[in-house]
This record gives structure tokens, sequence and C-alpha cells, in this order.
């Protein structure tokens, strides 16, 4: 009877008093169960249970063992989802291409022709006037003023151009006297003058392939090959009608070009067909 109530009772103390892990062990088993549980950002992870926690404090800001807080874990970006920033430094010239633009330069001049370089300057050519102007995005500056000779003054400059390769630093204008003009735009003056038109020169053209060479058409029904580099003609076409209103060189085969005439013919020539003259071809 006295072990059976004595039984009842050690029973009773274990049910009101169970029986507890010492606090550094309970402590130990939550730091695991973290360590396990916390996924890990970088380099970033929960401290270890075991070893010096550096100093750390725990949420009471004691010195003692710290206390484990999670961090909050955030999803990477996906690499199609992220914005990347690219400064591309030509979209304000290609805005400036595609906006269009009314710009103004008045010469107090009638203006017979005009010719582009490859960059952003234009050279205009009337009865007194030759000038070199830059086109900018906003305004037209004029950038040179090319001195005429004394009896260019008294003709029209009726066509000019600016050189191609190899002398991209000419300019040439076809005069109303049968002269062609040749300008140095480095040194800003006249470098020599092409006399063998007796006519009016109506068009000028620069071989794209070959910048020295230079075909000219006059009213007097003659084409002209130049090379810049000599001070004479290669060549002298004679077409099938007086006056040759335009010359273009071929641009697939740079030893041909096409005239056109007053009578509405366009013929083909070029050095190989020199001795047998111009061929019609319409």
């Amino acid at each position: 009877m006295a072990d059976s109530l004595y039984a009842q009772y050690h029973h009773g103390l274990l049910s009101a008093n169970p029986c507890q892990p010492p606090p550094q062990q309970q402590q130990s088993r939550r730091a695991v169960f973290a360590r396990l549980t916390q996924p890990f950002v970088g380099t970033s992870r929960p401290p270890s249970s075991s070893g010096n926690t550096g100093g750390l404090t725990g949420a009471g800001g004691g010195s003692g063992p710290a206390s484990v807080t999670s961090a909050p874990y955030t999803l990477p970006t996906p690499r199609h989802h992220r914005r990347e920033k690219h400064v591309d430094t030509n979209v304000s010239f290609r805005r400036n291409l595609t906006v269009p633009r009314n710009l103004r330069y008045n010469l107090g001049s009638a203006i017979l022709a005009l010719s582009a370089n490859d960059e952003d300057r234009i050279v205009v050519a009337g009865r007194e006037i030759l000038r070199i102007l830059r086109v900018g995005t906003s305004e037209i500056t004029e950038e040179a003023n090319l001195r005429l000779p004394g009896e260019q003054k008294r003709h029209f400059q009726y066509d000019v151009k600016w050189g191609t390769i190899h002398q991209k630093n000419i300019i040439a204008t076809a005069g109303t006297n049968g002269t062609i003009c040749l300008y140095d735009v480095k040194q800003g003056k006249l470098d020599r003058m092409l006399r063998e038109h007796v006519r009016q020169v109506h068009r000028l053209a620069f071989n794209q392939a070959n910048g020295n060479l230079l075909l000219s058409a006059s009213q007097d029904g003659t084409i002209k090959l130049w090379d810049l580099r000599e001070n004479k003609s290669r060549f002298t076409f004679v077409g099938k009608s007086d006056a040759v209103r335009d010359v273009q060189f071929n641009a697939a085969n740079a030893t041909e070009f096409a005239a056109a005439f007053d009578s509405g013919a366009i013929q083909v020539g070029g050095p190989g067909l020199a001795k047998a003259g111009a061929k019609c071809v319409s």
C-alpha cells in the first residue's frame, strides 16, 4: 500500500516538473535549426552555434550570446528583366538627321550651283560669289570667301564641284567664258585655271574612284577628260550634237561616262572609245 502511494506521488512530481534541457543546450538546438532552415544569401549566414560570437549583441543589447534573427531573403531579378543603363552618344546626332530643319542663310546674290563635301560643308557659286558654308544643327555659318580672279567677276560660275578622293581639298568651278578654275581649300585661294573650251562650261564631274580625273561638258559640243596632275586635257570627246548639257561618270565603271545633249540624245563614252568617238545609245 505504501509502495503504491509512493509511486503515484513520484509520478505526479514528474508530470508537474518535466525534465528541461540546460539553457545552453536549448539555445544550441535553436541555432542549428536556424542554420538548416535559413537560405543563404551571398556570403551571409546565421552565426555558428559554437565558438566566439565576435562581440555581437543580442536583441536585448547585452554582451552575451547573440540571438539568431533571420534576414529577409530577396529573389534575384531575372536577367531579361534587368534594366541596364546604356548611354548612346549618337542619339542626338541621329535625332538631328531625322528631325526636319529649316535653316536660312542670305548671301544677297543669286546662287547658280552648290556642292557638298563628305562632312558638313558646302560650297555655293554665283555670278560674283564663291563661298564655303558650314551647315550646323541649328545654323549656317560662313567659313571662307574664295576670291574670284578679276576676269571671272565678269562671268557666271555656272557650276561648282567639291573634289572627291585624292582631291578633297580642291574645288572646281565652270565659268560661262569656258574657263575652269581650281581652288585650294586649305590655302583659300585660286590654284590655277584650265582654258581649252571656247564656250560656256555647263557641267563638271569628279571621278569617284580617282579624284584626279575630272570631266567637263561644254556648249562647244565637246567633253574633256582632265587629269589634275597635268595642265592639259587627256582626251577630247566630240558628241553628235552642238551643246553638251550634262555629264556623269558611270558609278559601276569609272572608265565610262554618260553625256546629255541639247538634242535629247544620251551618249556613252570613255578613254577606250576616244578614237572612235562617243557611242550613241538613244
